[in-house]
């Protein structure tokens, strides 16, 4: 299969809700296909497959481009993968500088 039917198969199982998480994409297209069109080692992206949360904006961007889908649609792939994972078990406590000042 040709790279570009294989981004097509990704972007027809994403945009139909087949693919649940970033890193089931991988079962349809190999990833030495989408590392080399982005310019990124293959040992940096294996390690960015396992935590999507390090990729860039940029990276993101071009490889939505790639699939040919929203970037939006991609990140909310990366987001249930990082949910999936590292779920949030600690409220989020307000920072010291959000706080008004005592006067």
């Amino acid at each position: 299969m040709k790279v570009q039917q294989e981004f097509e198969v990704v972007r027809l199982l994403i945009t139909g809700g087949h693919i649940g998480s970033f890193e089931q994409i991988f079962k349809y297209v190999y990833r030495s296909h989408v590392f080399k069109k982005m310019g990124i080692n293959s040992k940096r992206f294996s390690r960015l497959i396992k935590c999507p949360s390090e990729f860039k904006l940029r990276e993101i961007n071009i490889m939505a481009h790639l699939f040919g889908i929203t970037p939006k649609m991609l990140l909310e792939l990366i987001y249930r993968q990082i949910g999936q994972t590292h779920p949030v078990t600690m409220p989020i406590k307000p920072s010291a500088m959000a706080t008004e000042p005592a006067l």
